[in-house]
Formats: structure tokens, C-alpha cells, sequence
């Protein structure tokens, strides 16, 4: 990666796309922005650990410098007072939609695309084809499995994955959410959280990687508090000296300890 950096550095050319796991390669662990490049996430990975808070960072930095941000969706703008990265203006010959569960339009949804690029399916998988093309409207769009949030026209703030979505006691709630919340605390380096067990026994649980001078279980409960309802906070915290991780940098929920 030291030799990578250093083309991308070096070179004349002016913009690089990374995926989210370009961060844990990186001898700095993190996201660079200077005058000769920019590393970009790609909607294809989720983000990894603080990616969020590498990427504002990133981000404030290439716009001191004048450079602009595209995603393939669109441009990028940071704004002022939202910790999010927001989307908008979308690229020419691509429209998106915001749909429920039933397939009606809303304002908190699915993020789905319409495209004269869209591929016409999965290679040699039409189940996943299936699950993510679809015909609505007399159009065709691409299913992104994201939810957004419409904050504009043609403006979207990203919540999360469709698939860390769960229902606890009647509450909807977004995994993701509450790990962006852990993330926030000054001290913790990562997080992840899990939903365990089932009907009344069913509670969430907290993993979180912290620094050495990282907060303890009821300093991060009681931050917690300030920021999210009382049903999303973790009935336990687990504190772990490092998250597992797949061969790719990810999180590997499936390794997560029980607590004790």
C-alpha cells in the first residue's frame, strides 16, 4: 500500500476510486485528500470502522482545496451541522426512487435506480436477479438494498442497510444506527451491535473496541441516552480489545462473542 499511495501521489492523474477496505491497507488507516487525489468509498462495500468520520474529514479537506466529490450517484456535499455526507444532483441518464415495503413511493425507504445502464441481471443467478430487479411502474429499477432518507428533491441521506433492519417489542430499528451512535463516543475505535435472543428474551447487544483511555459500560450507556430512544439502547455492552475481522477488513458478526 506504501508503494500504491505513492503512485496514486506521484502521478498526474487527478482522481482514484477505493473501495471502504482501502482504509485498513492504508499505512495511516485511513482516507488521504490532497491536490492530486481523492480515495472515494463505492456503494458495492459497506463502510468499515470511523470510515464515516475519515471520509468528513476527507471530504472538508478536498473542498479548502478547491477540488469537487463525485460518487457515482451524484456530487457530494458535506453539510453544514448534518453528520452525514449527503447526495444530491444526480448524474445525467440515471433517476432514483424512494420505496416502502409494499413498493410505494415515500419520503424513508429503499433507495432504488432507473437507468439505461442497469445490467440486465445477476450472471447465471436468477434468484438474486429476481430479488433485485424489478418492475415497477412500467419501469425498471435496481433494488440497492440502502435505506435513505429524501431530505430534498433529489437529495437523499443514507441510513443504512435494509438488511440491519430488525424489530424489537414493536420498534423497527436500525442496527446501523446505534453502532454510528457507539462510534461517536470520544474513545471508542469501533463497534458493532446484535440482536440476541428471541420474543421477551430477545435484548441488544453492544461490542465496542476502544483506545486506552477509552470510556467505561455506564459512561457509554449514559451517552448513549443523550442521542437515541430507550429501546435502542444496548442491554449490554461487551468491551473487546479488537473487533473480529473477516480477511477483508470487515466486522465478522458471526465471530461476536456471547456475553458472559
Amino acid at each position: 500500500m506504501n508503494s500504491l499511495t505513492s503512485v496514486v501521489c506521484d502521478g498526474p492523474e487527478v482522481g482514484y476510486q477505493f473501495p471502504p477496505s482501502y482504509r485498513f491497507y492504508s499505512p495511516a488507516g485511513g482516507i488521504e485528500a490532497s491536490g492530486c487525489f481523492m480515495a472515494i468509498t463505492t456503494p458495492a462495500e459497506a463502510s468499515g470502522p470511523n470510515l464515516e468520520r475519515d471520509v468528513l474529514q476527507a471530504f472538508a479537506k478536498a473542498q479548502a482545496a478547491g477540488l469537487a466529490i463525485w460518487s457515482m450517484m451524484g456530487t457530494v456535499q458535506v453539510m453544514s451541522g448534518e453528520p452525514c455526507v449527503r447526495l444530491a444532483q444526480t448524474l445525467e441518464g440515471y433517476r432514483h426512487w424512494v420505496l416502502d415495503e409494499q413498493g410505494a413511493e415515500t419520503e424513508e425507504g429503499e433507495l432504488c435506480i432507473e437507468g439505461r445502464s442497469l445490467a440486465d441481471g445477476y450472471w447465471q443467478r436468477d434468484d438474486l436477479t429476481e430479488q433485485a430487479f424489478v418492475s415497477w411502474q412500467g419501469r425498471r429499477l435496481y433494488r440497492t438494498g440502502d435505506r435513505v432518507r429524501r431530505v430534498a428533491e433529489d437529495a437523499f441521506q443514507y441510513l443504512g442497510r435494509r438488511d440491519d433492519q430488525i424489530k424489537l417489542r414493536g420498534f423497527r430499528i436500525e442496527l446501523g444506527e446505534i453502532e454510528a451512535a457507539l462510534r461517536s463516543i470520544d474513545g471508542v475505535q469501533d463497534a458493532a451491535v446484535r440482536l440476541l435472543g428471541e420474543g421477551e428474551e430477545a435484548s441488544l447487544v453492544g461490542y465496542v473496541e476502544l483506545r486506552e483511555d477509552g470510556p467505561g459500560r455506564m459512561q457509554i450507556r449514559r451517552m448513549l441516552q443523550r442521542n437515541l430512544p430507550h429501546y435502542m439502547i444496548p442491554g449490554r455492552i461487551v468491551r473487546l480489545t479488537t473487533l473480529p475481522k473477516t480477511a477483508s477488513g470487515k466486522i465478522d458478526r458471526k465471530r461476536l462473542p456471547e456475553p458472559v
